[in-house]
């Protein structure tokens, strides 16, 4: 008769994931951080941003333009959430 080997199985273990506002959270201290200026300017549709760029929402707060999504959109960093804003209309 055949015998069977046993063998243990190791489970490795995983890392916690962040949740998205813990991820934003840290995006957002370290664009609060490389940023070249403590200055911010308030948030309007009518203007337009660069990245890396500390702007205030009157919702959100204070954030960082992560990035320019096209022309006519930006992405933001806030304490606790990324959004995606409308500027130069």
């Amino acid at each position: 008769m055949a015998t069977k080997k046993t063998t243990k199985k190791t489970k490795k273990k995983r890392k916690k994931r962040k949740s998205s506002a813990e991820v934003a959270k840290d995006l957002w201290i370290k664009g609060i951080a490389n940023s070249s200026t403590d200055e911010s300017r308030s948030y309007s549709v009518k203007n337009s941003y660069e990245v890396g760029e500390i702007i205030d929402h009157k919702s959100f707060g204070r954030g960082v333009v992560k990035c320019l999504v096209g022309n006519e959109k930006i992405e933001v960093v806030f304490e606790d959430v990324v959004k995606t804003l409308v500027q130069n209309k």
